[in-house]
């Protein structure tokens, strides 16, 4: 029952994770461009991923992928000429999602929110290529950045895709192997040719312009880039696609996970267990919806909670409507005509389903795959024995450096050993106690990074 618990709350999150806009989905708010002060050899733009970014951000302060080694700021320190912008968005990722760290005052879905960052990249290049025509630009992406990243690239205009010279999209739920990106595979095995993001593949040849400019990295088996197409994953990407971005416009909200960890969820949830099972068992998306409708309801619950409770209901109730449309998650209750023993067996068909099944392991692969890349955990994913993140560093200055005719200002690649040690462990544990209070984003946080080099 844990596992399979583990898995419903989970696909909402991968779902709210890895999403794309919806067709004519326009901005959250208007862009803001940034003047252009002066002309760079190079612009490095960096997009963070879900839970790392905020559209108050300042994008001259170089960000990188927030966790890891700050490749965008080591790249503006080490070549005079070159800038680093960093896409001040949402990096939203849907109320089920959402990451009280990042200080959002909402939290809205992830097609609204990497349609916002699509239409602030494009902004900034037209901006920057309007005022500087030789300049050059480089991009980076992690997860729904990758997305931004990726889809900014789809709709350069032939004289701004050539003065591109690298891009880097690690983990793009939109990935294909089709595209024409470079795939840049990891310690974690080979990808299969019939395997694409979540979202399904952007249009074959997409990239070949760029003449293998664009590097797509994905390990085997995070499912925001690599998933068989079809399943259950599958049909949840499609699900995001579809998402309405209306109801995610209420305030006050919290973030989800801080429900998790003040108890607030525990308290709503528990007086409703019993109908939010027995829907469950059911195979009753608007009962689901329905009983968490009325744990908002509890008098517990202060209005900025229950507003979250609400947003959850619908985006739970949604999913599901819509997976079960598609013959997904169908199973049938039992027939003895008691209700406990009738939604017992239903949550155990439930969980025997074979779609069901095969999306709980691909689903946990988020946490060992997805977030792994930039050294959250110690057993981080390599590409050639070096860190991605420092992997993406070294080829980075190195493209950098080429073009400028500054090669021996590249940065090496750091072997994977460096980053390991006892001193590293210690100081590795001080980041995660800072990161788990104060959030990956504070200064605290950052500087202990860099402080410990990890």
């Amino acid at each position: 029952m844990r596992r399979l618990v583990s898995c419903l709350v989970s696909l909402p999150l991968v779902a709210a994770a890895v999403a794309v806009p919806q067709a004519g989905a326009g901005p959250i708010q208007d862009v803001t461009p940034t003047p252009i002060a002066s002309c760079p050899a190079v612009e490095v733009i960096t997009a963070a991923g879900s839970g790392d970014a905020h559209p108050g951000d300042d994008p001259n302060v170089p960000r990188g992928f927030v966790v890891g080694t700050n490749f965008s700021k080591l790249a503006k320190e080490r070549f005079e000429g070159v800038r680093s912008w960093q896409l001040p968005y949402y990096g939203s990722a849907g109320i089920v999602g959402s990451n009280e760290k990042i200080g959002l005052p909402r939290f809205p879905n992830y097609a609204a929110s990497a349609a916002d960052g699509v239409e602030k990249v494009r902004a900034r290049i037209d901006d920057v290529s309007a005022a500087c025509p030789d300049t050059a630009f480089a991009l980076a992406g992690f997860s729904q950045g990758a997305h931004v990243a990726g889809d900014v690239l789809m709709h350069l205009s032939p004289e701004q895709a050539e003065k591109v010279i690298a891009a880097y999209l690690l983990a793009d739920p939109r990935r294909g192997s089709k595209d024409g990106a470079t795939l840049i595979t990891t310690n974690h095995g080979p990808i299969s040719e019939q395997h694409t993001g979540l979202l399904g593949s952007r249009p074959a040849g997409t990239f070949d312009r760029y003449e293998g400019k664009v590097r797509s990295i994905c390990s085997q088996g995070d499912p925001a880039c690599d998933i068989p197409a079809g399943g259950l994953l599958a049909a949840v990407g499609q699900w995001a696609q579809q998402a309405d971005p209306e109801p995610y416009e209420v305030t006050p909200v919290v973030a989800m996970d801080s429900m998790l960890t003040d108890g607030s969820f525990l308290i709503a949830v528990a007086p409703v267990a019993p109908r939010l099972a027995v829907a469950l068992g059911h195979s009753d998306p608007r009962g689901v919806g329905d009983a968490l409708r009325a744990a908002a309801g509890n008098p517990r619950l202060n209005q900025a909670q229950r507003n979250t409770m609400n947003l959850a209901a619908h985006e739970v109730q949604d999913m599901l409507s819509y997976l079960k449309a598609k013959g997904f998650a169908t199973h049938e209750p039992g027939a003895t005509g008691s209700t406990a023993v009738d939604t017992t067996i239903g949550l155990v068909r439930l969980a025997l389903d074979p779609a069901v099944a095969a999306a709980v392991p691909q689903t946990l692969g988020m946490f060992d795959r997805h977030f792994v890349y930039r050294g959250e955990s110690r057993a981080f994913t390599t590409i050639d024995g070096v860190r991605v993140d420092d992997w993406i560093t070294a080829d980075l200055t190195r493209e950098i450096g080429n073009y400028l005719g500054q090669p021996e200002q590249a940065v090496r690649p750091v072997p994977a050993s460096e980053r390991r040690g006892l001193v590293k462990l210690f100081g590795h544990g001080l980041w995660k106690l800072l990161d788990k209070v104060l959030g990956n984003r504070d200064p605290a946080s950052q500087r202990v990074w860099e402080r410990f080099e990890l």
